[in-house]
């Protein structure tokens, strides 16, 4: 190198930090703080109150909120700083135990009631990870699907996280997952089975995606589980299907109708070792392998047809009248579908005529009482998945200081409710 490059590099080395300070000035002069920091913590702090401010003026719905929202335009500010702190906990195991450790609190009676989850992922892996951070407990066990599609960044990532916690793993066998074929339904039935041969004894099983979020913490969760008393959540309509599904299949087995319904369940112990060993449920698996969107009929069939007495199924029946809806009649997802009138605006914008949330979704969002929001991409108004979060994590940290009353009257009278062939020693 010449010398007169070596005296260079001090004037540049000057120059760039006098850049740096005014970059600063201006990033603070845009958010309006009239305190100067005198360090980056104090300059952080700031950010997080003032997030906090406008989050909450978005989750009370107040005329100014979106105004606030874009004036702050907290959701790039928040993603950089979340990122970087992430890379940091996330680079030593012992450091990631501990941060998600200090987010779960445990009572008893979560300590006695453990749940099986399911999480596919195809994007995104941040995000799924921080699906993770809001619902990981350690009497919990998670199976966690990585689609064979997604770019292997998504793969590396999860594994480097996977591989701190003694109740997360991969998903055995994992598949390139493509929508409308069986392959939908084969990466849950995947980890259904491992999770069944998982050492835990749990009591409930929840499949869930990368793209949404918990509106109830775990202590909630297991409360109203506890009230279903081993019943199912799994929606569905017999004879809803559409005939073009079906045409060439012939007659179901086993005298089962096909019922038509989402995919998202919450399924007894008893339910899942029904699937995943008798002999009615793997004849009826066959059935609908080849049928177009199989995920929508197999388990809700099985769950909608009485006669087969499978525990926790629902011995009634829903009509095809419009009074009856995934929305309206169950508490597991808020999912609004844009086509539908009797569900709620979307303030975001549609995708496949589901709703992707933004800001002005969060006063429904928390207001519901479903127990997972569907669905949140990653990088649209970023702000009402940070919005949510903050607000989980508040909820999680009242419950370690005993705030834990919690109405379950809106889960009292749910349609499978005294409507179903329950293990009653779930009460």
């Amino acid at each position: 190198m010449k010398l007169r490059t070596l005296f260079k590099i001090p004037v540049l080395l000057c120059l760039a930090s006098v850049f740096g300070i005014l970059q600063l000035y201006v990033y603070l002069i845009r958010l309006e703080v009239t305190e100067n920091p005198d360090n980056k913590l104090n300059e952080i702090v700031q950010h997080l109150n003032l997030f906090d401010s406008v989050c909450l003026s978005a989750l009370a719905n107040a005329s100014n909120a979106r105004y606030l929202v874009d004036k702050y335009r907290v959701s790039q500010i928040r993603n950089k700083t979340h990122q970087k702190n992430d890379r940091e906990v996330t680079e030593n195991c012992t450091e990631f135990s501990r941060h998600l450790t200090s987010l779960a609190h445990m009572t008893d009676i979560e300590r006695d009631f453990p749940i099986a989850f399911s999480v596919l992922v195809y994007r995104d892996p941040q995000q799924a990870m921080r699906l993770l951070r809001a619902i990981w407990r350690p009497q919990n066990v998670y199976c966690i699907h990585v689609d064979t599609g997604s770019q292997f960044d998504v793969l590396t990532y999860i594994m480097s996280r996977v591989r701190c916690l003694d109740n997360v793993f991969l998903a055995p066998r994992m598949i390139d997952v493509r929508w409308g074929t069986f392959s939908v339904l084969e990466a849950d039935l995947i980890c259904m089975e491992a999770l069944y041969k998982h050492k835990t004894r749990w009591k409930y099983f929840i499949n869930l995606t990368g793209q949404e979020f918990p509106l109830k913490t775990n202590y909630e969760l297991v409360k109203i589980l506890k009230l279903y008393a081993g019943g199912n959540d799994i929606f569905g309509q017999v004879n809803k299907v559409n005939p073009s599904r079906i045409r060439k299949l012939g007659p179901a087995p086993h005298g089962i109708k096909p019922a038509k319904g989402p995919i998202h369940m919450v399924a007894s112990r008893g339910f899942v070792d029904y699937v995943l060993h008798n002999q009615t449920a793997k004849d009826f698996l066959e059935w609908v392998r080849l049928m177009r969107v199989p995920d929508e009929t197999y388990f809700t069939s099985l769950n909608n047809n009485p006669h087969l007495r499978i525990p926790g199924s629902f011995t009634g029946r829903l009509d095809k009248s419009r009074h009856h809806n995934f929305y309206l009649d169950s508490r597991l997802r808020y999912k609004i579908f844009v086509y539908n009138k009797s569900y709620p605006k979307c303030h975001g914008k549609a995708r496949h005529s589901v709703c992707l949330f933004g800001v002005g979704d969060l006063p429904g969002l928390v207001g519901a009482p479903h127990i997972f929001a569907n669905k949140f991409l990653y990088r649209y108004q970023q702000f009402a998945y940070d919005c949510l979060e903050r607000w989980i994590f508040k909820k999680m940290e009242a419950e370690k200081h005993g705030q834990l009353d919690f109405d379950l009257s809106p889960y009292s009278n749910i349609y499978f409710m005294n409507n179903c062939y329950c293990e009653q020693q779930h009460r």
